[in-house]
């Protein structure tokens, strides 16, 4: 099945399914189960491979794990991402610490890096530092450089610079507000 075929110095990898870790020559640790899968990686270590063509592309990006389909397919130096689903950070070739959990999560993310994407939010080439939960279309949180946006509408916004944390971990929006005596509270007064 040709699994592991190149492999010369690397050690303590496991190999299933046909040209799984094929061109590894001295990466370590790896495990790769799927059709394709780890297919190009030479020298990455630690990766973690699940489903055909998962970390398809991988030279030597280290301390990666795909799970599904293609997850993870062009990434080649990317390093410590995490993606869950079929297609999942698909185009990553060198974004490194990434998480994408769902079908084609930040699938048209390449170079992007520090990103959390819960849903099939496909994000852009260089999306950097940026959260995002998506159902279906429907992107319901995103927070990022330009702040907070939920349900589509920059939580900024609303808050109009008068927004307070108190040392009860309580967020208050408006003026007049008191400070609580509970914790985790989100109170709003219209302005």
């Amino acid at each position: 099945n040709l699994a592991l075929y190149g492999n010369t110095t690397g050690y303590n990898n496991i190999a299933i399914g046909t040209t799984s870790l094929y061109s590894n020559i001295n990466g370590t640790d790896n495990f790769a189960v799927g059709r394709n899968s780890l297919y190009y990686s030479t020298s990455g270590s630690y990766n973690h491979a699940w489903g055909c063509c998962a970390l398809y592309y991988n030279t030597s990006g280290s301390c990666n794990y795909a799970a599904g389909p293609a997850a993870l397919y062009s990434n080649s130096t990317g390093c410590n991402n995490i993606a869950i689903g079929a297609a999942s950070l698909y185009a990553n070739s060198a974004g490194s610490n990434n998480i994408a959990l769902g079908l084609s999560a930040g699938a048209s993310i390449t170079t992007g890096a520090g990103n959390v994407i819960f849903g099939s939010y496909g994000g852009s080439a260089s999306l950097a530092c940026t959260f995002v939960v998506q159902a279906g279309n429907c992107q319901r949180i995103k927070v990022d450089g330009g702040g907070l946006c939920i349900n589509g509408s920059l939580f900024a916004s609303v808050v109009a610079g008068s927004a307070s944390l108190d040392s009860y971990n309580s967020y208050h929006i408006g003026s007049g507000l008191t400070t609580s005596t509970g914790q985790y509270n989100l109170d709003r007064k219209s302005t």
